[in-house]
């Protein structure tokens, strides 16, 4: 996974113990999560009072790294130990990288659902959604057929209309119609 420097730069300010607590930690990654996957998330959440102390910049800040972390990881399907070793290279503790695996585990089916990585378990459904996506190919490919079939019509019609051809390909539609 590659991250952008801002977003590096967010994640390892989060994983000092000296800006965020245990408890800030904890607040800011629920947080994170819930924001995600929840449309109704409210940003109340990030005025919690235990996080007041927090200057909101940074706060705003690390939070939207946590967040990209999370769907980054949930692109990749990360398991826990590349969520862990990529928290180790940020210089997240032991604790904090326990709650975090710990959490994403929680939200793993909530985010891959989010992010399209459904699976149709049913090979009947499976087979339903194939065919419906080739009738519509199918539709769109006869669609684009006709509405060229219909230029051509309307531009030879209109090239009987011209009374001096200026280029070869009006000449051409000439001697077709």
């Amino acid at each position: 996974m590659e991250l952008s420097e801002s977003v590096q730069k967010g994640f390892q300010m989060l994983a000092d113990p000296g800006s965020f607590d245990s408890n800030a930690f904890t607040l800011l990654l629920r947080a994170a999560f819930q924001s995600l996957l929840d449309a109704q998330a409210d940003e109340a959440v990030l005025d919690h009072p235990d996080l007041k102390h927090i200057d909101p910049v940074v706060l705003k800040h690390c939070h939207a790294a946590a967040a990209t972390y999370i769907l980054e990881a949930g692109k990749h399907r990360a398991d826990k130990s590349t969520l862990s070793t990529y928290l180790e290279d940020c210089k997240f503790d032991r604790e904090r990288i326990e709650l975090f695996c710990t959490e994403y585990q929680n939200n793993k089916n909530s985010l891959e659902t989010l992010l399209g990585r459904t699976l149709i378990p049913n090979p009947i459904q499976r087979l339903v959604l194939v065919a419906a996506w080739n009738n519509y190919r199918t539709w769109w490919g006869n669609l684009k057929m006709l509405r060229k079939a219909w230029k051509e019509q309307l531009s030879c019609n209109l090239g009987k209309l011209t009374i001096c051809p200026s280029s070869e390909e009006n000449q051409k539609r000439l001697a077709y119609c």
